[in-house]
């Protein structure tokens, strides 16, 4: 049965978002793929990569990042 990951509020990637699980590191975590929003990151300096490629804050770009399962609300499709 195939799974559909939408991001919670105040997680990595765009509430609401839907996301694309890649690789599983360890039960509950996994690699996610989907939309991030510059300047919202609460890591300290991760953003810059983004400033120097001219994006600004409040700019919606596709990237990865290391999340926990509890992130996403999980629908079950079948």
């Amino acid at each position: 049965m195939k799974k559909k990951y939408i991001a919670k509020a105040n997680t990595w990637f765009k509430e609401g978002a839907e996301c694309i699980k890649e690789e599983i590191y360890f039960y509950g975590s996994a690699m996610y793929e989907g939309t991030y929003i510059v300047g919202s990151s609460k890591k300290k300096g991760y953003d810059k990569t983004w400033y120097k490629e001219g994006y600004k804050d409040g700019d919606e770009v596709e990237t990865r990042g290391h999340c926990s399962d509890k992130d996403f609300i999980i629908e079950e499709q079948q």
